[in-house]
């Protein structure tokens, strides 16, 4: 495969002190045999990109659509069975699928982007 990149889509956050600590938002890759669902997640720290899907039961995390996070604000969380994921490694910390992780995309800043490595997401192997 090539060496195509995909640039995420990211909203203008400029620092504002009611920011939250953690922000999670919903992206899709159009570039694959179907729309894949994934979600972004950022702190002032550290960014990562997961697929959209529970490893317990294959169901996407946000429900409603767009929210991703506990109550407080801490972890990814499961809407269907409340599995709770560390933001950082998107291992399951609590829940049905304790020691899972949710599918990490490569990111990396290139520019001032965002960007995923495709050959890397459409990988089967």
């Amino acid at each position: 495969m090539s060496n195509a990149k995909w640039v995420i889509p990211t909203p203008e956050d400029p620092a504002r002190e009611n920011e939250p600590a953690l922000r999670a938002d919903a992206f899709e890759v159009p570039a694959t045999p179907w729309p894949l669902a994934c979600v972004l997640v950022r702190s002032a720290h550290h960014t990562a990109a997961f697929v959209n899907r529970c490893p317990h039961a294959g169901h996407a995390l946000d429900f409603p659509k767009g929210r991703f996070l506990s109550s407080d604000g801490a972890h990814l969380q499961c809407r269907s069975h409340g599995a709770l994921f560390d933001p950082h490694s998107g291992e399951c910390v609590s829940g049905p699928c304790v020691g899972e992780r949710l599918v990490a995309l490569p990111i990396e800043r290139v520019d001032g982007t965002l960007q995923i490595d495709l050959p890397a997401v459409l990988r089967t192997d």
